[in-house]
């Protein structure tokens, strides 16, 4: 039971890195990525976040599935 929880928030998790991605990057095509400062650690902690969810829903599958 508490891996199909885990797995529902990894997806709710991967979702929102997904969408924050998106608006990101069509911010950056509106207003330019290079004058933005803060944008190379942002993205790495979304794709940081995106990472951690994809593997937590493949653990959680494999234990689901046992």
């Amino acid at each position: 039971m508490i891996y199909q929880i885990l797995r529902i928030i990894a997806y709710l998790l991967t979702f929102v890195a997904l969408n924050l991605m998106y608006a990101g990057i069509v911010d950056g095509f509106k207003n330019g990525i290079i004058n933005n400062d803060g944008w190379i650690p942002t993205f790495s902690l979304i794709i940081l976040l995106f990472i951690v969810s994809i593997s937590t829903i493949i653990l959680c599958s494999k234990k689901i599935k046992k």
